[in-house]
C-alpha cells in the first residue's frame, strides 16, 4: 500500500520542484546549468507521469503499451543525460562543456536508436507487461532493457562522481542539498545495476522472485524522492532565510515609526518624497520592505544630524531660530536619552551605547559604530520614545494630530513611496 501511495506523492514533489526551477529559469534564462537541471526535472516528471497506474492505463489504451514503455524509458534516459549536462556546465568552461555535452548526446542518441530498433524488430506488443512481466527469453526484450539499464548505470555513476565532488567543496546549504542528491543518485545507480543483473539472469530462463523485483522498484522511487528533495532544498532554505529577514526588517520598520514621526515633524524636508510602484490598496510591494527600512534609517539619521545643535545648547536657545518643533523634539529626545538606560533595561544595556548617551549625542551618530549597530541604536531610541507616552504630536498624511493609534496608522499608510534616481542609488549602496 505504501508503494502505491508513493507514486502520486512522488509526482507531486517532482512537479513542485519543476515549478520552482521554471520560476528560477524565468528570472535567469541564460544560465546553462539551471536550464539543464530544469530539463532534467521536466523529462523526469514526464517519465513519472507515464509510470503512474492511471497514466499507464490511459496511454496504453491510446497508443499501445509498447509505445508507452518506449516513451517512458526515453524520457528517463534523457533526464539522466541533462543531469550530466548540469554538472558539465557547472564544472567546465562553456566551450568545453558544450563539446562534452555533444559527445554525451551522441551516446544518448545511439541508446535511443537501439531501443527503437528493438521495438520495431519485435513482434506484437513487445513491452506491454512492463519490466516484471516481460518475457526476457525474447532477445529484443533482453536487449531493450539491458541497453536502457546500462545507460542508466553509466549516467548515474557519472552524476554521482560530480555530485560527490561538488558537495565536498560547496558551502551550506548547497552542500546539504548536494549530499541528498548524491544519496538519491547512488541509490538509483544501485537499483539500475541490480536490474541489469536481473535481466541477465532472466534471459537464461531463471526466475527472479517478485519481492526482489518490487524491492528494486521501491529503491528507485526512494532515489527519485531523494533527488527531488536535494534539488529543492537549497532554494527552499534560502527562501525561508529571506522570509525571516523580511519579517525582521518589517518589524524594525514599524519600530522606527515613533522616532521617524518626531524627526519628520521637526524637519519635514528629510523625508524622501519620491514616487514608486504600489500594490492594490496603496501598500508597497513585498520586495520594497528592505528599501523602506533603509530609507527610514537614512531619514532618521538625517533628522538626528539636523537636531544635534538643539541637543548641545540649553532649551529655549536653539541654534536655528524660528523652529519651535525642533526645540520641542530636542527637549523630548534629551529627556528620553537621560532616562533610556533605566527604562529599557535589560535590552538597552546590551544595545545602547552609554558613552554616546552621556555626551548628550544620539548613539546612532557615533561614527565608530557600524550600520547594524546604528539600526539597533535607532530602535532603542524609538522604543524609548514609544514608552514615553502618547502625549506627543504625530504627523499623518492629512496633517497634524495627537498621538493615537489612528494617527500612527495614517502615518504608516502615507509614508513616502519607493525612491528612484539618485536617491535609489544611494539606498542600494547600503
Amino acid at each position: 500500500m505504501a508503494v502505491i501511495l508513493a507514486g502520486p506523492l512522488q509526482a507531486v514533489l517532482a512537479l513542485l520542484a519543476l515549478g520552482l526551477k521554471v520560476f528560477q529559469l524565468a528570472r535567469n534564462p541564460y544560465s546553462a546549468p539551471l536550464r539543464a537541471v530544469t530539463l532534467c526535472l521536466l523529462y523526469a516528471c514526464g517519465a513519472g507521469l507515464l509510470a503512474l497506474p492511471m497514466g499507464a492505463r490511459f496511454y496504453d489504451g491510446a497508443v499501445g503499451g509498447t509505445v508507452t514503455r518506449l516513451a517512458q524509458n526515453v524520457m528517463l534516459l534523457t533526464a539522466c543525460y541533462f543531469l550530466m549536462c548540469f554538472y558539465l556546465y557547472s564544472a567546465l568552461d562553456h566551450a568545453s562543456a558544450r563539446h562534452r555535452a555533444r559527445r554525451e548526446a551522441t551516446g544518448l542518441l545511439v541508446t535511443v536508436c537501439t531501443l527503437a530498433a528493438c521495438v520495431l524488430v519485435g513482434a506484437g506488443d513487445l513491452l506491454a507487461g512492463g519490466f516484471a512481466e516481460v518475457d526476457m527469453a525474447i532477445p529484443e526484450d533482453t536487449v531493450f532493457y539491458l541497453v536502457a539499464e546500462l545507460y542508466l548505470v553509466y549516467s548515474l555513476a557519472s552524476s554521482f562522481y560530480w555530485t560527490h565532488r561538488f558537495a565536498r567543496s560547496s558551502p551550506r546549504p548547497l552542500s546539504t542539498g548536494l549530499w541528498i542528491v548524491a544519496a538519491g543518485v547512488s541509490t538509483a545507480a544501485v537499483s539500475a545495476a541490480v536490474r541489469v543483473a536481473f535481466v541477465l539472469v532472466r534471459s537464461q530462463g531463471a526466475v527472479i522472485p517478485a519481492a526482489l523485483t518490487e524491492w528494486t522498484r521501491v529503491l528507485l522511487m526512494a532515489a527519485v524522492s531523494l533527488f527531488v528533495t536535494g534539488v529543492s532544498y537549497p532554494v527552499l532554505r534560502n527562501f525561508l532565510t529571506s522570509a525571516r529577514f523580511w519579517r525582521r526588517h518589517r518589524r524594525f520598520h514599524r519600530r522606527l515609526l515613533p522616532l521617524w514621526l518626531l524627526l519628520s515633524e521637526a524637519f519635514p524636508h528629510v523625508v524622501l518624497d519620491v514616487a514608486g510602484p504600489r500594490r492594490r490598496g496603496g501598500r508597497p510591494p513585498v520586495r520594497g520592505v528592505h528599501r523602506r527600512l533603509h530609507r527610514r534609517v537614512i531619514e532618521c539619521r538625517d533628522g538626528l544630524v539636523l537636531i544635534l545643535p538643539y541637543l548641545t545648547v540649553p532649551p529655549g536657545r536653539g541654534a536655528v531660530p524660528g523652529n519651535p518643533a525642533a526645540e520641542r523634539a530636542a527637549a523630548l529626545l534629551r529627556e528620553v536619552m537621560d532616562g533610556a538606560a533605566l527604562r529599557l533595561e535589560p535590552r538597552a544595556a546590551r544595545e545602547c551605547a552609554p558613552s554616546a548617551t552621556a555626551r548628550g549625542v544620539p548613539p546612532s551618530l557615533d561614527r565608530q559604530r557600524d550600520r547594524e549597530a546604528d539600526v539597533h541604536e535607532l530602535l532603542c531610541l524609538s522604543d524609548a520614545l514609544r514608552d514615553a507616552g502618547p502625549g506627543r504630536r504625530r504627523r499623518t498624511g492629512t496633517g497634524m494630530e495627537t498621538g493615537t493609534a489612528a494617527g500612527a496608522a495614517g502615518a504608516e499608510t502615507a509614508e513616502p513611496a519607493e525612491p528612484t534616481g539618485p536617491v535609489r542609488k544611494r539606498l542600494l549602496r547600503l
